[in-house]
């Protein structure tokens, strides 16, 4: 199933969350369009939690998959 992503997509994951991190680095182990964005000192609500942080990977994100069009 993994391998049927085709866009680009940024798997968010709070560093606290121990078995969420394990699996966004493996799925992108196995799909070069999964992006792992492990935000330090959060947990489950990454936005919420780490606002500014989350912020900046969003937006080099945004940033990055423009430039692949």
């Amino acid at each position: 199933m993994l391998k049927r992503f085709k866009m680009q997509k940024m798997w968010k994951s709070g560093e606290d969350q121990v078995n969420e991190v394990k699996g966004a680095i493996n799925y992108a182990q196995k799909n070069d369009n999964i992006h792992p964005a492990i935000i330090p000192f959060a947990a489950h609500l990454v936005h919420n939690e780490q606002p500014e942080v989350y912020t900046i990977l969003m937006e080099q994100f945004l940033r990055k998959t423009q430039k692949r069009r």
